[in-house]
């Protein structure tokens, strides 16, 4: 939310500007309009948020369950190296005895 953070701070200093009698080097009836024009922006971006997020949805589900497919996949293929490693010794021990 870098955008809405910005665009708050902006409106901060514009609002100084607009109430404060000793900033006559800008109009304030400008900086009050540029005050709620960043309000009204920063009210669209929040209002639009559910919609972006509504079609990120299932892209990020998808991606969830293919995290869950390699977790289970990397833990398959660490207990296969597991179990080939503890017979290695094994083979080799009996390879060494002939």
């Amino acid at each position: 939310m870098p955008r809405i953070e910005n665009l708050l701070r902006q409106s901060r200093q514009e609002f100084v500007l607009a109430v404060d009698p000793s900033h006559l080097t800008v109009a304030p009836g400008d900086a009050w309009s540029r005050v709620l024009d960043r309000r009204s922006e920063a009210v669209r971006i929040v209002e639009q948020l559910p919609l972006k997020l509504a079609l990120l949805q299932p892209a990020i589900q998808d991606l969830h369950d293919l995290a869950g497919r390699w977790k289970c996949s990397g833990e398959n293929r660490i207990g296969r190296e597991r179990s080939a490693a503890t017979e290695m010794p094994r083979a080799t021990a009996l390879n060494s005895g002939r």
